[in-house]
């Protein structure tokens, strides 16, 4: 697994990572904000600079919500 740590102008925090890709090469990206917000972004491994696009996008927009409105 690798993942990262997105820190916000509010000091909240997202972790993104990935899992290693399945046997099938499915590849899944997953986010959190260390609370109560997941996501999970699944696709072929060849997808994968899409799924870690995906999931930066939301992580930023996670990040810009007040911490009431997750």
């Amino acid at each position: 697994m690798r993942s990262i740590q997105i820190v916000g102008a509010r000091h909240s925090k997202i972790q993104i990572w990935v899992d290693p890709v399945s046997p099938a090469g499915i590849v899944s990206v997953h986010l959190w904000d260390y609370h109560s917000q997941r996501k999970e972004f699944s696709g072929p491994v060849d997808d994968l600079n899409t799924l870690l696009e995906e999931a930066y996008q939301l992580a930023t927009k996670w990040l810009d919500r007040p911490k009431g409105n997750r």
